[in-house]
């Protein structure tokens, strides 16, 4: 038998096609899991979610370009954490976390 069959057999398109469904599913797992994770108000969530359920992959590409990932104002440790440090810069004692 010869190898360059084999392979070809192996990598046609449904292999390909395999790939793509793995990474849409993925994105859209992970969509579903930051709008669960997501601190905003429950009326705001369950239009996101109807449009997650709704449009699967136009949807998720939406809401993950929508959305901004957490920057550094996004938890309160966070911010706890950056208020130190400028405390230390301007020379204040530190505060109690």
């Amino acid at each position: 038998m010869n190898t360059t069959l084999v392979l070809a057999g192996f990598f046609d398109q449904g292999f390909f096609r395999g790939l793509l469904v793995v990474g849409i599913a993925f994105c859209w797992g992970f969509a579903l899991y930051d709008l669960v994770t997501r601190p905003m108000s429950g009326f705001k969530k369950a239009i996101w979610l109807v449009v997650i359920l709704i449009l699967p992959i136009l949807g998720t590409v939406i809401y993950l370009v929508a959305q901004p990932l957490g920057g550094a104002g996004s938890s309160p440790g966070v911010q706890a954490l950056a208020q130190r440090d400028v405390d230390q810069a301007i020379g204040e004692p530190p505060r109690r976390i």
